[in-house]
Order: C-alpha cells, then structure tokens, then sequence
C-alpha cells in the first residue's frame, strides 16, 4: 500500500499503486490511505463525497481501469456499494448514479447562493430532474462526463416534448446554466450548450 505523498509531484496521485494487483477490500484500504488525503487536499470530504468523475480520472485512473476490467463497478457503485458513501440526501433527483446527483445537488446549492428566490430554484431542479433522468436513460456517457453538443440537444428535445409551452424556454435556460456550471467546475471540456437556444430544440 502507499499514500499520495510517494507521488511526485509530477505524476498523478495513484501512479505508484498497482489497483489491478488488489482485492475488493484491499480497494477499499486503499481508498482510505491513497484517495480520500488527496480528496481533503482538495477541499473534499471522503466520507460523505464522490469526487468528481474527471478528479478521478485525473490522478486515480488505474482505479477506475481496475474496477470497470477486474470487478464490474463503475466508481459511483465502488464507493456506495463497498466503501459505503452515499453522498447526498435530501431532494431525490431519481437516478442510479449517485455522482450526477451530488453534482446536481451542488449545481443546485450555487443557484440559491445567487439568492434565487426558493420558487424559482425548485422550478429549476424539477426541470433539471427531468433532463438528468432522459439523459440516464442513454446508458453510454454519464450527464457529468464530456459529451457532445449533439448528445446533449437531442436529449434536451426529448424533454422539451413533454412539456408545456410556457416551461420550455425555462427548461433550455436551466439545463444550458447547467452546463455552464459543469464547464466551470472541471466536469466538461466545454460549455457544449453556449448559445443554444428555443429554435434550436424546438420544431416550429
């Protein structure tokens, strides 16, 4: 086993560990030895967050090869199904990947630190609910991994299709702010809604 301060400081984290070598359990060890001082270095609370999946992939990347080729996990379920996370409460977004749902819950919490009236932020994560769980429903990127402006459209037209007229401008405006803010926290590459707008998901 070794912890993060082996790693130079030119190499990731994780780069000295052999993750393929080790056990479920020993997994989970060393999450707690390697992963979760990294996670408070960077104002994180490993025993009540998931880091982000492009965190991960950063510095831990033999991590998620080691779970997805020799144990069939994905990150998410490693940490609530073995290390025992489960990261946020509260709202129920209704989706399988615990990750997405803190990151909403974070998106959510940055809203109502602009001081949007309680009101407006519930519409907002109602619609936002709607679009997370179409998305999900894809099955072949996670919302909060990069993706392209194509992917995302396509599902934002799904959504708009079910709702009322009056909802939809509100809905394109949320779930572009969305990808805004995942832009700006280091999920995506890019903003791929920028500029995106009614015309562009609805058919007149």
């Amino acid at each position: 086993m070794s912890n993060s301060e082996s790693a130079s400081d030119d190499e990731p984290a994780g780069a000295d560990v052999r993750w393929s070598a080790l056990t479920l359990d020993q997994l989970v060890e060393e999450y707690w030895e390697t992963v979760a001082p990294v996670m408070r270095a960077d104002d994180m609370d490993p025993e009540s967050e998931h880091p982000p999946h492009r965190w991960v992939q950063s510095d831990f990347s033999g991590l998620i090869y080691t779970l997805r080729e020799h144990h069939d996990r994905t990150v998410a379920e490693f940490l609530r199904d073995d290390v025992g996370i489960t990261p946020h409460d509260g709202y129920e977004w209704d989706l399988d990947d615990d990750a997405v749902a803190t990151a909403l819950d974070r998106h959510v919490d940055a809203l109502r630190e602009r001081g949007l009236a309680d009101s407006t932020v519930e519409g907002t994560r109602s619609r936002l609910a709607a679009y997370a769980r179409r998305f999900e429903r894809r099955g072949d990127v996670s919302l909060i991994e990069s993706h392209d402006r194509e992917m995302a459209v396509e599902t934002l037209r799904r959504v708009v299709g079910y709702v009322s007229r009056d909802a939809k401008r509100h809905l394109v405006k949320d779930v572009r702010t969305l990808y805004a803010w995942l832009a700006e926290e280091g999920y995506h590459d890019e903003h791929v809604l920028a500029g995106v707008g009614l015309d562009d998901v609805v058919d007149e």
